[in-house]
């Protein structure tokens, strides 16, 4: 399993319950924690003593792995399909290792904290759970000298909760308009900004446009 963790995040609906996963490509096999799966009431079958993997934490310490289950999940309209091994301790609740990213021709882009499927049609934001920044949802021209209201999208622990919003020092020439962002549900909200410049302001997809004041 990789050491590599940071932004690596993603967050998928499953059941009714919104988890987040970790991207891990360091790891052979997707995981997910004993307590996570019970918690979404996942049927877990049990493993032989013969098809008994052996796999281990960044650390060296050997995971116990006690079955396998699978559970089904939407992107962006597409359903998806994942069996997983399930360990008695796992930190995060849900690890998506090599596996995942084969079978489902996903690619990670770390410049651009992207997970993406689907020659790009599908792409997903990553983000560290510690990281309290606002991304944009889908790639924006901003016109010259103009303030437009954008998609955005915000960690899943400011669902429903209204924040304040900081500008990042490096979005220059643009500014976050209104400081005041209410989180909706499904971590999805809007953002005003301006563009303060005479020409035409390109932002990508997954762009951290703000983040959440302390």
């Amino acid at each position: 399993m990789s050491t590599k963790r940071d932004e690596n995040y993603i967050s998928l609906r499953i059941g009714n319950a919104l988890v987040e996963i970790l991207i891990d490509s360091g790891s052979s096999r997707s995981l997910i924690g004993e307590a996570t799966a019970r918690a979404l009431n996942l049927q877990i079958r049990p493993l032989d003593r013969f098809s008994n993997p052996a796999m281990y934490t960044a650390n060296g310490s050997k995971l116990r792995i006690i079955g396998t289950t699978v559970f089904d999940f939407g992107l962006k309209g597409f359903q998806m399909h994942q069996i997983v091994h399930v360990a008695t301790e796992l930190k995060p609740q849900i690890l998506f290792g090599g596996d995942f990213l084969s079978e489902n021709d996903a690619i990670i882009n770390y410049k651009f904290g992207i997970l993406s499927f689907k020659d790009d049609l599908i792409q997903i934001p990553m983000f560290s759970p510690n990281d309290n920044s606002v991304t944009l949802s889908k790639t924006t021209c901003i016109p010259a000298l103009s303030e437009v209201t954008l998609a955005v999208s915000s960690p899943p622990k400011f669902n429903n909760k209204s924040v304040l919003l900081e500008n990042f020092p490096r979005l220059d020439p643009l500014r976050v308009v209104a400081k005041a962002l209410t989180a909706r549900k499904n971590n999805k909200t809007v953002c005003r900004l301006l563009n303060y410049i005479n020409h035409v302001v390109t932002l990508k997809k997954g762009l951290k446009l703000a983040k959440v004041e302390d």
